[in-house]
């Protein structure tokens, strides 16, 4: 009952929502992609379906790449493509849409920052009509509040809570009409007592980060400090993105959080509102191994930090400068 009573919550702050569009919690984005893509394939075995292809972002995340692995171990015939892939569709979805379970792919990056173009797949997907179901992810470049999912198009979120964790969100459009299982027992109920508590504090929806806000706070770092985008890049802008190659992230945001407390600024703003890339910081020396092999600098990911801009916004531009390690 109470997973119910959250996800009615969260659903009143979602502008235009259609009524029969589903908005549910999971406990991480790993489990909404995994147990959407798991209802997807049973539904479509329930109605006699022989749909077997799902097609899948390669190293966009390792969220995608989890979701895939489960699957292909249940029979299932998982292609991974690649950005040239997305980029030019025409190419192979004729083919793909013939057996097509579905298509899920992630719109941003969650590490770099970086927002793909998902124009031509989108285009083609949903331009003619077609029926075939895909499962986007956002971390950050579309506001859950305001991204309503296509009919067949389930749209997956990170949802912050009061605490500084988080959780995810999953809206799903109006055709799918999906119900999830594991969900309402997997997110227990001190977490969904401190999401209920941060949506509370953001009945009034926050105005839209502005690029120059965050682009001009990098262009002030400290020395020693540098932006990892330069200047109007494709990259999310509800964050600044930073690195050092002469600190590692994970001693930056302890810095920054112990200098910022002092300020005044809540724990819970400074957890949800910092983190490094760091392998200490993310306590997974697989998740550096998997950045590493997908081309990312070594140097950069050990020294990376995302700053909210929620966290720009409330402090002060001296404030930060003397927060910075030196």
């Amino acid at each position: 009952m109470k997973w119910a009573e959250c996800c009615d919550l969260v659903r009143s702050q979602i502008i235009g929502l259609p009524t029969g569009a589903g908005c549910f919690i999971f406990s991480s984005i790993e489990a909404a992609l995994t147990e959407s893509a798991i209802l997807i394939a049973d539904r479509d075995r329930e109605i006699g379906g022989a749909k077997t292809i799902i097609v899948y972002g390669q190293a966009q995340d390792p969220a995608l790449d989890r979701m895939a692995k489960t699957l292909s171990g249940g029979g299932l015939d998982v292609k991974p493509k690649n950005e040239s892939d997305f980029l030019n569709p025409t190419s192979w979805f004729p083919d793909f849409k013939k057996n097509a379970l579905f298509l899920s792919f992630a719109v941003d990056d969650r590490f770099s920052g970086r927002v793909r173009d998902m124009t031509a797949i989108r285009s083609l997907i949903f331009g003619d009509g077609m029926r075939v179901p895909v499962i986007s992810v956002s971390f950050g470049s579309s506001d859950w509040r305001t991204a309503l999912p296509r009919p067949f198009e389930i749209r997956i979120f990170p949802l912050s809570d009061a605490a500084g964790g988080s959780a995810a969100l999953a809206t799903v459009g109006e055709r799918l009409r999906l119900e999830p299982r594991l969900a309402p027992l997997s997110v227990d109920l001190a977490r969904l007592e401190a999401i209920e508590e941060h949506i509370a504090d953001i009945q009034v929806p926050e105005s839209h980060p502005q690029r120059a806000e965050v682009e001009n706070f990098e262009a002030a770092l400290p020395s020693g400090f540098q932006a990892w985008w330069p200047k109007g890049a494709a990259r999310m802008v509800d964050r600044a993105i930073i690195t050092s190659k002469e600190f590692d992230g994970s001693f930056v945001v302890d810095r920054l959080r112990a200098e910022l407390s002092k300020a005044g600024v809540r724990s819970s703003l400074l957890q949800r509102g910092l983190f490094s890339l760091s392998g200490c910081a993310m306590n997974d020396e697989r998740r550096q191994e998997w950045l590493r092999a997908r081309g990312d600098d070594a140097w950069l990911i050990r020294g990376t930090v995302h700053i909210s801009t929620e966290l720009i916004r409330l402090v002060p531009k001296a404030t930060w400068l003397a927060a910075f390690p030196k």
